[in-house]
């Protein structure tokens, strides 16, 4: 996972703050999702993926 969490940062797909410890989409990555993922179930399975990512905490 930290390969792909340095990899969606090194693409400006996500923000990582240092101070919270947490990622944040960029608007980038929401338009990427929201315009070419329009299908619901693969919508819903990719942000699945990264809010895991997130909770896990893996950086």
């Amino acid at each position: 996972m930290t390969r792909s969490l340095h990899f969606l940062t090194g693409q400006n797909l996500l923000i990582k703050n240092e101070k919270e410890r947490h990622y944040t989409p960029t608007e980038k990555f929401q338009a990427l999702i929201a315009n070419y993922f329009d299908n619901r179930e693969v919508k819903n399975a990719l942000m699945h993926y990264g809010e895991t990512l997130l909770q896990r905490g893996d950086s």
